[in-house]
């Protein structure tokens, strides 16, 4: 006897008003500017959304070259060295 999978299509769980929403466009036509005016990436300025013109910092850079290691492992989920951190810098004991 064969089973019969029910498998509802997620779109299916969407209530109507989610359904008729239209696509966000955010920021990031950096490509498409480049080709259409020839300029490029470098030099354009992409302010229409959250991103550093300059580039990321050096001491950031460093600091995930130096932890690379450490992608693989889940966070403190209660933040206790940055909790102590910011402890010592107001002066209270965590």
């Amino acid at each position: 006897m064969e089973s019969e999978l029910n498998v509802k299509s997620i779109w299916g769980l969407a209530r109507d008003n989610i359904k008729g929403l239209k696509p966000c466009v955010h920021g990031g036509k950096v490509w498409d500017v480049e080709k259409k005016t020839g300029l490029t990436r470098e030099e354009t300025m992409d302010f229409s959304s959250n991103i550093n013109p300059p580039g990321s910092s050096q001491k950031a850079l460093e600091a995930i070259k130096n932890n690379l290691g450490q992608i693989p492992v889940y966070p403190d989920s209660t933040s206790t060295a940055l909790r102590d951190a910011f402890a010592k810098v107001v002066g209270n004991s965590a």
